[in-house]
């Protein structure tokens, strides 16, 4: 009794050994994956950064793709009430030349 006794204790031993093996391997594995899953957010958080730079701009001399989108948007307006203007005074002119003729 006494031998069988002293025999589970030396499996249950084995036993705990080799859980505390898992264990071990299983935290080694998560902290990779954690400072993977910390390198993986530090990049596109760095990426974010840029691109809200790109499209926003920095705040100072360089501006963003909003910005500049506006500004071509807007010579885009003047130059097409520039050429509706020049259309128009073109027309005018026709039609004035043509009435004089007619006259």
């Amino acid at each position: 009794m006494n031998e069988e006794l002293s025999r589970r204790v030396v499996e249950m031993d084995e036993r705990l050994r080799q859980i505390e093996l898992r264990e071990q391997r299983i935290v080694a594995v998560l902290d990779n994956l954690t400072q993977k899953l910390g390198d993986g957010f530090g990049v596109m958080e760095k990426s974010q950064n840029k691109l809200e730079q790109m499209i926003l701009g920095d705040g100072g001399a360089a501006p963003g793709m909003a910005v500049r989108l506006d500004r071509l948007e807007q010579a885009q307006a003047r130059s097409t009430w520039l050429f509706r203007a020049v259309a128009g005074a073109v027309v005018t002119l026709l039609v004035g030349a043509v009435w004089s003729l007619l006259r």
